[in-house]
């Protein structure tokens, strides 16, 4: 017959290993979701950054037609991303029709002449879609018509990136093949 104590010191142990591997899994599922946190901040701060270097592309272009005294070029059907002195990761070419954007990636849109981004991270996936979806707008009369833009031979044209109607991002979503 075997001895009460060695049956309590099994039970002992068993509890020990079930604790272990309880602890264990909360641990790892705890690092996951801040892995998965930090993950998904590093993208926003990522689509952020490349957004601020389109933006000044931009303006780049077009300030540095304007010290050179010539007309800013039409920039409404420009790729921006060809307006950069390189080419971030991200960016994973032009897009045509109802073709869907790949998580992760900033695509060129070539019919609609947006630059799309579609978000990886769920944490901070908006309501449309996870698609942030950028485009090149000329400035309104009044901007152009102020004295501090117009250059002497009287020609201005100032563009800048703006995010694209909340109804026309929901258009295009809905068209997507996602």
């Amino acid at each position: 017959m075997s001895h009460p104590d060695y049956a309590q010191d099994k039970q002992i142990s068993r509890l020990r290993i079930v604790v272990t591997l309880v602890l264990s899994l909360l641990g790892g599922s705890v690092a996951w979701m801040m892995l998965e946190r930090a993950s998904a901040v590093l993208e926003q701060r990522t689509v952020a950054a490349i957004r601020g270097s389109l933006a000044d592309s931009v303006l780049a272009e077009v300030a540095e037609a304007m010290a050179a005294g010539k007309p800013a070029p039409d920039l409404h059907a420009v790729n921006p991303f060809t307006l950069l002195s390189w080419q971030p990761e991200q960016y994973c070419g032009e897009l045509q029709g109802n073709a869907a954007p790949q998580p992760g990636c900033w695509h060129y849109l070539t019919d609609r002449k947006w630059v799309v981004y579609r978000l990886q991270a769920r944490w901070i996936t908006p309501e449309e879609g996870g698609i942030l979806a950028l485009e090149i707008r000329r400035l309104g009369a009044e901007v152009l018509n102020s004295s501090h833009n117009v250059p002497k031979n009287g020609t201005a044209a100032v563009y800048e990136m703006d995010d694209v109607s909340a109804e026309e991002l929901r258009r295009y979503i809905r068209r997507l093949e996602l």
